[in-house]
């Protein structure tokens, strides 16, 4: 976990595996479970990880898929 901006500035959370910053902790901890082994959204076709359900349903639903 890094903590970007200065002290004046709002400070955001950033992911160390994906770079996506979080303004808050509670959307950090909840978006590192995209990146356990034990995500549960994970293409059996492709084997991309997606963080929820939606993005798994879109990603199964892309033409790259049917």
């Amino acid at each position: 976990m890094l903590l970007s901006g200065g002290p004046k500035s709002k400070r955001h959370l950033q992911c160390l595996f994906c770079g996506i910053e979080f303004p808050d902790q509670t959307l950090y901890f909840l978006h590192k479970g995209c990146h356990s082994e034990s995500n549960p959204w994970k293409c059996n076709i492709c084997g991309e990880q997606m963080c929820n359900v939606y993005e798994f349903n879109s990603h199964l639903l892309s033409k790259s898929h049917q």
